[in-house]
């Protein structure tokens, strides 16, 4: 009997904690590049409110998440989207979806809005904050 099965099947890749913590940490980073009060496209431009929730919302989500199992690049840009809405400093998502095509890592509108939903999940629907900007 022949088996369709490949002769050496890839083990999925593992990261150890320290190592999922740099790739979150390097995403939290990311933010203050794609919105804020710096930021140099006007469409982006939000005050320190923005990704200061967006920082705390991606880093609440990897607690309980694995970077393996959710795209960091794809959940940051859907945390943008979701802090945006959560302090009513809204950013749409077409322009979030522009910046990361100008970023060479283009994130569709369907991405964030979908991202959004398991963001939202994984953060058990508690949108409440206690960050300095507040």
């Amino acid at each position: 009997m022949v088996s369709n099965a490949p002769a050496d099947p890839v083990p999925p890749p593992s990261f150890t904690a320290p190592e999922e913590c740099l790739i979150v940490t390097f995403y939290a980073r990311m933010i203050k590049e794609l919105c804020g009060p710096k930021v140099k496209n006007p469409k982006l431009r939000r005050q320190d409110r923005v990704p200061a929730a967006a920082n705390c919302f991606l880093r609440r989500f990897y607690l309980s998440n694995s970077v393996i199992d959710y795209d960091p690049l794809k959940v940051m840009v859907a945390s943008i989207f979701l802090a945006s809405k959560a302090e009513d400093l809204m950013i749409s998502s077409e322009a979030l979806s522009n910046a990361t095509k100008d970023m060479n890592k283009e994130v569709t509108v369907e991405d964030i809005v979908g991202h959004e939903v398991l963001l939202l999940s994984g953060l058990g629907f508690q949108l409440h904050l206690s960050h300095p900007n507040r």
